[in-house]
């Protein structure tokens, strides 16, 4: 889906908005099940009232925004002929980059903000479209092909990533900082931030802002997550020794599945492929230090995966 830039200014890795006149025009999208949007922005600026990241409003529709700096999610169902709203409870800083995803699934309207959730409103049904046949658009709130004259809600905001799908996948998040106080080393459960999956620890050494393990019997058990339609990992680790041969970060490996691991000190990343019934690799050609702090991040996307085999 391509877009028309109406003003807007690049920078090294993002796209501004002035808040006054840009704006992105894209095509019509109307998912009637589902929808999934995932974006990391900043505004510039916190303003009054509404100001819209991307939206197709138009008396029914779906759009991310901000409300007086609110995060905020809306979803017209068609089913009850209502707005369904998912907010936060604290406005955004201004300058701060934020990790921002917005869901439905048919069943509830759901936000995250920095991969923690932060409201989940039941809303059983489906997307209603938008009036005047309106597109989707960033940085302002459409009508028809062109922007709502009377009602722009333009963003000042600086727009890094953003993904749009029709189907919704599960998301879980583990961070080692995030409530320091409650991890110790009798600690026994790494918690999911958005209260999917929580971990289930074995062994490992809480520190201030990780979970170490030993390398030889230490691991998190986070159960079982369907991978076959979409899968994502990203993780952020510091190398205490380069080992040898296959040493595993993250993964479900069992005959399919997908996963994250150190060979021989060098980054990878596996997913099986039911179409050629195997694994499908990506290594990275320079080998870890120890000591070092990585990020790594395997994604794969419209593919056939074998999950598990038991």
């Amino acid at each position: 889906m391509n877009g028309t830039l109406h003003g807007g200014t690049w920078g090294t890795d993002y796209l501004q908005f002035n808040g006054t006149s840009d704006w992105l025009a894209l095509a019509a999208y109307n998912p009637t099940q589902q929808i999934r949007i995932d974006t990391w922005v900043a505004p510039v600026s916190i303003q009054s009232g509404e100001r819209d990241i991307i939206s197709n409003f138009e008396v029914s529709g779906y759009g991310l925004y901000l409300l007086n700096g609110v995060p905020t999610f809306d979803v017209y169902n068609a089913s009850t002929n209502e707005w369904k709203s998912a907010k936060s409870s604290s406005a955004l800083t201004a300058g701060q980059k934020v990790h921002l995803l917005a869901t439905y699934d048919g069943f509830s309207v759901c936000l995250y903000v920095n991969d923690k959730l932060v409201s989940k409103v039941v809303s059983e049904g489906t997307i209603k479209a938008p009036e005047k046949s309106t597109i989707l658009a960033m940085g302002a709130n459409p009508q028809g092909n062109t922007v709502y004259t009377k009602y722009g809600c333009f963003a000042n905001i600086r727009i890094y990533s953003m993904a749009i799908y029709d189907k919704v996948y599960n998301t879980s998040s583990y961070d080692a900082s995030a409530a320091t106080s409650s991890y110790s080393n009798t600690t026994k459960i790494w918690k999911d931030l958005t209260g999917q999956h929580e971990g289930v620890v074995t062994g490992g050494t809480w520190g201030a802002d990780y979970l170490k393990f030993n390398g030889t019997s230490d691991w998190v058990n986070i159960g079982a997550i369907d991978f076959t339609t979409y899968g994502s990992i990203e993780t952020k680790v510091t190398i205490n020794q380069v080992q040898s041969s296959e040493r595993d970060i993250i993964g479900n490996f069992e005959n399919g599945g997908i996963g994250i691991y150190l060979m021989d000190g060098y980054p990878t990343f596996d997913a099986w492929s039911t179409g050629s019934n195997g694994y499908v690799s990506v290594k990275s050609p320079n080998k870890v230090t120890a000591g070092t702090t990585y990020t790594f991040k395997g994604v794969v996307r419209k593919w056939n995966n074998k999950v598990l085999c038991k």
